[in-house]
């Protein structure tokens, strides 16, 4: 009978400290989530007030608790970005908007502003390997088409890397007739870099006729001629 008692003791002992471990293992939830939507609150009244090292602060204690929410994660890349605004660290900017990707890369924007920091960095054939990713997704092609152009020209290292620029500016026009700075930088890689002044001359013409009523189309065609002949 004791024995018995003793047993059913032990499971009442057990039950008490489980449902007394459960308790607390709840407030200490509870009390973690609180101090993490503190810490969150005060880092977006931060980003407001313009005040970037309090909310990069703010953002790393609420990080701490929930590394993997993507919208801090964003708030805390704007941060960074706006921190380099100021002080010229574009590394940590750009290392805030590789984390948002690595955990969620369909965020386009995101992608489309690490490749504004990479360009600013001079890290150009990186920035080539997200515009190639932006160009199906993008809601302006052209963009992305002109950006690529003029990523692969900065870097180029021979006429293979020209050619792949000319032909990301012709497909630039090819998608937005508009887009007078493809028509100049194409007609330019064309003639100074790929040795095809009469090609460049061509495009600047069908730049021309594609834009009549743009009187900026006409200047560069100008600008284009009056280099052409100083050489």
């Amino acid at each position: 009978m004791s024995r018995r008692l003793n047993v059913r003791l032990l499971v009442w002992s057990l039950l008490v400290v489980a449902v007394a471990l459960g308790g607390l293992w709840a407030v200490h939830r509870w009390q973690m989530r609180h101090n993490a939507d503190a810490f969150l609150r005060q880092a977006e009244r931060a980003l407001d007030n313009g005040q970037t090292e309090q909310a990069l602060r703010h953002l790393t204690h609420y990080l701490s608790y929930y590394p993997e929410d993507i919208e801090a994660r964003i708030k805390y890349a704007t941060a960074c970005e706006r921190k380099a605004a100021l002080t010229g660290d574009v590394l940590s900017a750009i290392v805030a908007l590789e984390r948002v990707l690595w955990l969620d890369p369909d965020q386009r924007e995101v992608r489309f502003r690490l490749v504004h920091m990479l360009i600013r960095s001079s890290r150009y054939r990186d920035a080539v390997g997200h515009l190639d990713q932006l160009v199906a997704v993008w809601p302006k092609p052209a963009e992305i088409e002109h950006m690529r152009g003029w990523c692969l020209e900065a870097s180029a290292v021979g006429d293979a890397d020209y050619r792949a620029a000319a032909a990301a500016f012709a497909r630039a026009v090819a998608l937005e007739p508009a887009y007078l700075d493809s028509y100049a930088l194409w007609a330019e890689v064309l003639a100074d870099r790929l040795r095809h002044p009469e090609k460049a001359s061509a495009i600047m013409e069908r730049m021309v006729q594609a834009n009549p009523e743009n009187a900026k189309a006409a200047q560069l065609r100008a600008r284009f001629y009056q280099r052409q002949a100083g050489k």
